[in-house]
């Protein structure tokens, strides 16, 4: 989805012309992370950022504009001591935080919306924050973070060390029946309350103002204007793994939805059906889709 990685990228000063490059070598971050050894891919995507970013900065030294980079290296002559290797640092984290996490929780957003049948009301400009506190409780893009302690401290009758690694389960946080009435259910009316899928205190990501004004931007953009959607709750309702294509918007943007359930094998009585069913229904939303677009064309071609 390109929202985000053009925010990102704008916010930090990259040309238009560079997202397509941005995108690729977040993708290959968070894809392809590091293994014993070494990844390739990894560390092709890590090199070439690095050579992209160490010659932005120094055109941005001399060159300053009214960007993110420019911001992080004046704070740097002013005495922050953010080196030119820790200014490419915060940008890696800039752009996994501002790109991937939020391209994941506007698909997770999507899913939740299609396979609960959540009517349009729900992104109407009053009740969309809602909605959208509702997306980041009930599907985070990140379940888990870890994190280390800093002393020993007991919590929940479990002790922690100075030095212990703890992973955090932010997700089941979340549905934490104790704090949420029937946590497991998808509730877009629901009150909401504070949610830890951006983590706390001082860990608490400093990009979550930007994903919500995304996601309440998208999202209704987004749900009203899909076509194929049948297919996608159609095959869901088998419980089949479907891989569809919408059009979004007057621009025909083709956006890939992923929609994946396993097979109930009680419903159907033969998991290789609901893999034909799931291909029929992509089969037909694809002819959909060009009827559409050839309808269009013409309409236009008409109007004009």
């Amino acid at each position: 989805f390109p929202l985000p990685i053009a925010v990102i990228s704008e916010m930090l000063g990259v040309p238009a012309a560079d997202h397509d490059r941005f995108r690729a070598w977040s993708d290959g971050f968070v894809r392809n992370g590091p293994i014993v050894g070494g990844d390739r891919a990894y560390l092709a995507a890590m090199v070439a950022f690095v050579d992209f970013m160490r010659g932005y900065i120094e055109k941005r030294r001399k060159t300053p504009a009214d960007d993110l980079i420019t911001h992080l290296i004046a704070a740097e002559e002013e005495g922050e001591k953010l080196s030119t290797d820790e200014l490419i640092a915060t940008c890696i984290l800039l752009l996994n935080a501002g790109h991937e996490a939020t391209v994941h929780t506007i698909g997770n957003g999507m899913k939740a919306l299609l396979e609960h049948r959540t009517p349009h009301a729900a992104l109407a400009p009053d009740r969309i924050e809602a909605t959208v506190e509702e997306i980041l409780r009930f599907d985070p893009a990140l379940h888990i973070f870890t994190r280390w302690a800093y002393e020993d401290i007991e919590i929940g009758r479990h002790t922690f060390r100075r030095g212990d690694q703890v992973a955090c389960l932010l997700a089941a946080a979340n549905r934490d029946p104790q704090v949420w009435d029937d946590a497991g259910r998808f509730d877009p009316s629901r009150a909401p309350k504070a949610n830890v899928t951006f983590g706390a205190g001082l860990h608490f990501c400093v990009g979550a103002p930007l994903a919500r004004l995304e996601l309440q931007v998208a999202l209704p953009i987004l749900f009203p204007s899909l076509l194929g959607t049948f297919a996608l709750l159609f095959a869901n309702s088998f419980g089949a793994v479907a891989t569809a294509f919408a059009l979004t918007g007057p621009q025909l943007n083709i956006v890939p939805i992923k929609l994946f359930a396993q097979i109930r094998g009680d419903v159907l009585g033969n998991p290789n059906l609901g893999y034909a069913l799931a291909f029929g229904m992509i089969v037909i939303t694809g002819i959909a889709n060009t009827i559409y677009i050839v309808l269009r064309t013409r309409s236009e071609r008409w109007l004009k």
